[in-house]
């Protein structure tokens, strides 16, 4: 019994060897591997740290770069500037020069002699890159699609449409005759419908009433057979003659007032040294006026009576338009004023 209980206890204290041998061996791979943790951690740490300075090395670097760009950016545009100053100095005398000339022989100025482009004395160096666009140019090259037999705008045409809202809110002055064109299947009336649909779109995005005049585009005829046509809407930049005061007239009244032959022989000789030209007279009424599309009809068949009584001999047309165009507000009396009046355009022909 006594070497049966010797053996048990030295059974005993082996195990006990054997595990507090295995317990320090697992305690030294944990400390080898928490080690190999803290030296992997310290690697990436120094490995970013590295990166970092490196990175701000390189953006100091390109920083450097980009101010000494700057600087010589900075000094060609001040010598581009007093050159376009230079030039543009001189191209002002000019132009006062010929307005002087003009007011002398009593000439009227014409926008343009070329169909579908206004001409505008402008030194390119002085308004910047962004005028290296024709505007009238490239609106007149706009066209603004719709689908077969629809006068809804689609997406396409919103978008193309977003350069022309830019166009004439960039120019005040500017205007644009709206022409709906149709295909030779379509119904006639589908024409004023569309070039109407983007009046409307251009008028809701803030472009002036006064800058747009929606018409049917008609359609080419070659060989007394009309061409096939397009499903679309295009502009035309209006061309005017720029009178020396505006056309006005009384309150509901169609006699010619006073200051209007002076002006009136001025456009007559104007039309006879271009016999070619077509003229469009358009008349306009204020908002408190009776009647105002018979109004402003009689008001333009009045310009159009003193013109071929003295010596105008081309095509003139009449374009009543009311009181949907107003240059000014009619709750003046100035405005109002503004408003009763006669414009001259030039159609060039076909």
């Amino acid at each position: 019994m006594l070497i049966k209980a010797s053996r048990v206890a030295l059974a005993r204290r082996g195990r006990r060897r054997a595990a507090l041998t295995l317990q320090m061996v697992w305690r030294a791979a944990v400390g080898r591997r928490k080690l190999r943790r803290r030296r992997a951690s310290a690697h990436a740490t120094i490995s970013n740290a590295f990166r970092r300075l490196a990175a701000l090395r390189a953006a100091r670097r390109e920083l450097g770069n980009r101010r000494v760009q700057r600087a010589a950016a900075r000094q060609l545009w001040a010598v581009n500037h007093a050159a376009a100053c230079r030039i543009g100095r001189s191209w002002v005398r000019a132009a006062r020069q010929r307005r002087a000339a003009a007011r002398v022989q009593g000439a009227l100025v014409i926008q343009s002699n070329i169909r579908g482009f206004l001409t505008r004395e402008r030194c390119p160096l002085l308004a910047g890159g962004k005028t290296a666009f024709e505007y009238p140019r490239r609106l007149e090259e706009c066209a603004i699609p719709f689908e077969v037999g629809m006068a809804k705008l689609n997406a396409k045409g919103k978008a193309d449409l977003a350069f022309v809202i830019t166009a004439l809110k960039t120019d005040r002055s500017l205007k644009l005759r709206v022409l709906g064109c149709t295909q030779h299947t379509e119904a006639i009336p589908l024409g004023m419908q569309r070039a109407k649909t983007v009046l409307d779109f251009l008028t809701s995005k803030g472009v002036l009433r006064q800058q747009l005049r929606a018409e049917r585009c008609p359609p080419n005829t070659v060989g007394g057979l009309v061409e096939y046509g397009t499903c679309a809407a295009r502009f035309v930049v209006v061309q005017s003659i720029l009178l020396p005061k505006r056309l006005t007239f009384a309150p509901n009244s169609a006699e010619l007032p006073p200051n209007a032959p002076p002006m009136l022989e001025k456009v007559v000789r104007t039309l006879q040294a271009h016999p070619t030209l077509r003229l469009v007279l358009e008349g306009h009424a204020d908002a408190w006026e009776l009647q105002q599309h018979e109004l402003s009809s009689q008001r333009a068949s009045t310009i159009k009576r003193w013109l071929r009584d003295n010596g105008a001999r081309c095509t003139v047309d009449l374009m009543p338009c009311g009181g949907r165009c107003p240059v000014a507000t009619n709750l003046t009396a100035q405005g109002r004023r503004h408003n009763r009046r006669i414009e001259l355009q030039i159609r060039m022909p076909q």
